[in-house]
Parts: structure tokens; sequence; C-alpha cells
């Protein structure tokens, strides 16, 4: 356990104690979203974004988040050991009603130790799209994805459509070298903070970047690719499960991680 505390409503109270209101909906019903941040020797990393973000999601929802959740979540950050933890901030809803309980829980990052594998997974185009551009807990299709991609070895799922277009991976967003520029799927997929932060430094690293379909001939021609989120940043893609290899992966992951670390929070 990287922490015996947890946050309720912003009151710290011992894991094993913790009791959640009664009358909240469960996950299956799809009023709670989340947002995991980046912790960094106890300090939460971009916070205004994911602040941002939720509250759109809670706009969507039609509900009001307290103000003061990031703070309760730096709050429980500092409880943490030095070094890299995750914090899992979810926004839970009872029936028909306005409140937001806000819970925060702390998580442990195990290291990745060499690039990783991609298993292609198609995504069918009527799954709902609303998943798709908001952290809700009723996932169930990235979920899926994910098991079986870990079933057959890989790190995790490259999601892909119809249209044989790369959309995104279950935990992370898909960025990617392509003759020189820095391109990235747009349609279907989340609006990630650590996508934007990628998005952001491509023009300081001289690199032309690209918003819109990627197909996966064109991860074929790919000179590196990296699943994107904003607890790990940048994670090597080594290669696709029948498609390509990415031998450029590490040393761009390197380098756009250098950078961003340096810019935390």
């Amino acid at each position: 356990m990287v922490t015996q505390w947890m946050s309720i409503d912003g009151a710290l109270v011992q894991a094993s104690q913790a009791q959640l209101p009664a009358g909240l909906v469960t996950a299956s019903q799809g009023q709670a979203w989340f947002e995991t941040l980046r912790v960094m020797d106890r300090r939460v990393a971009r916070g205004p974004r994911h602040a941002r973000r939720a509250q759109r999601t809670a706009q969507m929802v039609g509900v009001t988040v307290p103000d003061a959740w990031l703070a309760w979540a730096q709050e429980l950050a500092d409880t943490l050991p030095p070094g890299l933890q995750a914090l899992r901030v979810t926004f839970l809803t009872a029936p028909q009603r306005a409140h937001v309980t806000v819970v925060c829980e702390a998580r442990a990052v195990e290291p990745l130790l060499a690039p990783v594998m991609l298993l292609p997974v198609m995504r069918l185009d009527h799954d709902d799209e609303l998943h798709a551009y908001h952290k809700l807990h009723a996932r169930w299709a990235w979920t899926r994805a994910r098991a079986q991609a870990q079933a057959l070895g890989a790190f995790d799922a490259l999601l892909v459509d119809r249209q044989l277009c790369a959309r995104e991976g279950t935990i992370g967003n898909l960025v990617a070298l392509v003759e020189g520029r820095l391109r990235a799927p747009v349609r279907g997929v989340l609006p990630g903070i650590g996508r934007a932060c990628v998005l952001e430094l491509a023009e300081r690293l001289g690199l032309a970047r690209e918003e819109g379909e990627l197909r996966l001939t064109d991860l074929k021609r790919a000179e590196a690719v990296l699943l994107v989120n904003a607890v790990r940043l940048c994670v090597p893609v080594d290669g696709v499960l029948h498609g390509g290899h990415y031998p450029e992966s590490l040393g761009w992951a390197q380098r756009l991680n250098a950078l961003l670390t340096q810019e935390e929070p």
C-alpha cells in the first residue's frame, strides 16, 4: 500500500475504515468520472489542467464539482512517500442530486523496464462516443480491450475503428512520428493532459504537428510511436503486434519526458 490514507470530500480517513455516503450511484450506472493525477515527490503535477477537464465533464453531467477538490488531492499527496505516485480522484453523484462526492486514493506506479508492445483491437463505431471524450467510469469497451491485449502478451490495446484508423490506447493517447511529423488522432479520443503537453512541445523541438486520422498503414511508416498519459508521460512503444517496429521510440520518449518533467507542475 502506498499510504494508509484516502480522502473523502477533503477529510483524510484510514483507507481500511473508509465508508462512502449512502445513495451514491455505482460505477456501472455511469454517473461517476475520474482524473488520474501524477504526483512526483508529493507534488501534484498539472493540477489546473485536470481541474478544467473535470469541470467540463461535470457540466456535461449537469452538476458542479467542489472548487477545493484539487487542494484535497494535494493534502493526500503530502502523505505519500517520495518518488512517482498516482492519485485516482473519483467524482460520484447520487441519483437526482446535484451534490458531488470526491474520493481520492493513492496508487503505486510500477516502473516499466523496456518499451512496450500494443495489440490492435477493433472498437466498434457504435460504441458510446461520450465515453471517448470524458473519463466516465463505465468505459467497459476500454477495459475489455486491455484485458484482451494483456492476455496475448501486450502491454495495452491499440483501439482501431472500422476505417482501420488508430484512435488511442486504453490508458493513454497515441502519438506517432511519421516522416518527421508528430501526428495524433483527434476523432473519438480522450482530450488527454499528457497528449496536450506533448503537442505543445512539438514546435519547440522543430517538429510539424498534425492532428487528424492516423491509419494503421501510417503506423507502418512511423519512426517512433508513444503511448502518452498524465502519470507516466511518454511510454515508448517498441511495436504493434502484426504491425510495425519502432526503434526510435525510446529516444523520443526520453527526450520528451525530460522536457515535461522540467515543466512540472
